[in-house]
């Protein structure tokens, strides 16, 4: 994409152009001072940001007489526009796109702007307040507030009957979840507070009646989630990774469509909830729960996420008598592992399909590594230590070693690898590489990274 010519504006750039009713920015950069905007636009269209390192760096300074009664859509993301007058009952707006806008303390009261449908506010890093007008907007489909990283007041209430979309990531200094009024928030289906302020999420979270999706991941301040989120019976995604403080959880997801839920990090809590649903997707690596039901409750696991290995016995206790297909992902990295964890016996070797050992502090792979006969893929990235690796399991087709820098020896290569990654690996000797390749070449089909 081509560098965008700079354009210097002064403040009567728009001045003679009374009847403009469309302006749209391709592909230039402004930059200068903007006093006066016809009140005949319809559509306002600066451009935003072009790439990661470059925004406009004109300011816009709208006079109090601007009221542009026919405006659809206004765009001035990443501008130097400090305030904005004249936003009071504009009947026809519908998206409002003042992202980037770092200058920017306050939004104007836009309760009578009641089309309205998009509201970007993302990465305004000065803005301090969202007035509770916006909790009423009733035909509001997508609130984006995403790093106001000094917002500190929002609504206290959401009546938000279209909303679809809230997206709360990086305010971090916002601590209060707005109450949700019943029965007029069935539309929201994502909710993301990543990274926020926010200290706990309330009862009223059950009137989220249509919610699929709950992001709250690293909320290091979140000490409670009320059993109310127990019942939003079409939640498919729960992620809590990282809430170091939470302390109080659901008891019981009764959803059946729950599908992922990341609990890692949550060091403090130590209750798993029981579950409803059929979990594809389990993360529990370094959280403080000290029990887990037995596999056999989760028949349609695909990836368990895990540090404790005395808990993967609890987990995978029936294992052998229970009657489920499993074609499990164990991912076990940076757990900090050596050979005598695998001293406690697991059950679930033969169930493995993926296994990831990355990052730990193995010297050789255990002996029990031998029953994980439907291993297909297996990861050892950056495990400094290890030196060596017995047989392969039989039907591995994809074999990742770059990072084991004190690897010394390979065993013979399965005829079903297709992939096999090597990067970095400088205790290989010479006659060590020289016999893989004599392996490879004896192979069809591999194909070496």
């Amino acid at each position: 994409m081509p560098k965008p010519d700079v354009v210097l504006l002064n403040p009567e750039s728009f001045l003679k152009m009374v009847n403009l009713e469309f302006f749209i920015n391709r592909n230039a950069h402004f930059s200068g001072r903007v006093d006066y905007l016809p009140n005949s636009l319809r559509l306002i269209k600066f451009g935003g940001r072009f790439n990661i390192d470059q925004k406009h760096t004109y300011v816009l300074n709208l006079p109090s007489n601007f009221h542009p009664r026919d405006l659809v859509s206004f765009d001035v993301s990443y501008s130097g526009i400090r305030q904005l007058k004249g936003f009071k009952n504009l009947e026809k707006l519908t998206r409002m796109n003042l992202s980037g806008c770092e200058f920017l303390e306050k939004i104007p009261d836009l309760s009578g702007s009641l089309s309205i449908k998009h509201l970007n506010l993302s990465e305004c890093k000065n803005l301090v307040e969202v007035d509770g007008f916006v909790g009423f907007l009733d035909k509001l489909v997508k609130l984006d507030l995403s790093g106001c990283s000094n917002l500190t007041r929002f609504a206290t209430r959401l009546g938000l009957r279209s909303l679809e979309e809230l997206n709360l990531c990086g305010c971090t200094r916002l601590e209060r979840f707005p109450e949700i009024e019943k029965d007029k928030m069935k539309s929201l289906t994502r909710l993301e507070i990543r990274k926020s302020g926010i200290r706990k999420l309330p009862s009223s979270i059950v009137y989220l009646t249509g919610l699929r999706a709950l992001f709250a991941s690293d909320c290091t301040s979140l000490v409670e989630v009320d059993d109310s989120v127990g019942f939003l019976d079409k939640l498919e995604f729960l992620y809590l990774c990282g809430c170091s403080k939470l302390t109080r959880f659901a008891t019981r997801l009764q959803s059946r469509s729950i599908r992922q839920l990341s609990l890692g990090g949550c060091k403090r809590l130590e209750s798993f909830p029981k579950i409803e649903g059929k979990l594809r997707y389990l993360n529990i690596g370094k959280s403080g729960i000290r029990e887990l039901p037995s596999i056999a409750h989760f028949p349609g696991l695909e990836t368990l996420k895990a540090s404790n290995i005395q808990l993967l016995t609890c987990l995978f206790d029936e294992v052998s008598s229970c009657s489920t297909n499993l074609q499990l992902f164990l991912d076990l990295e940076g757990c900090n592992l050596s050979e005598s964890d695998f001293l406690v016996p697991l059950h679930c070797w033969s169930t493995l399909q993926g296994l990831n050992l990355s990052r730990n502090n193995f010297v050789g792979l255990p002996d029990c590594f031998s029953k994980a006969v439907n291993l297909k893929r297996l990861f050892l990235r950056h495990c400094k230590r290890l030196r060596e690796i017995p047989a392969l399991p039989p039907k591995l087709r994809s074999l990742h070693l770059d990072g084991c820098t004190s690897l010394e020896k390979i065993p013979k290569l399965p005829p079903t690898l297709e992939e096999l990654d090597l990067c970095n690996c400088f205790g290989l000797s010479g006659d060590e590489v020289a016999k893989l390749e004599n392996n490879l070449l004896n192979e069809v089909g591999l194909s070496s990274s």
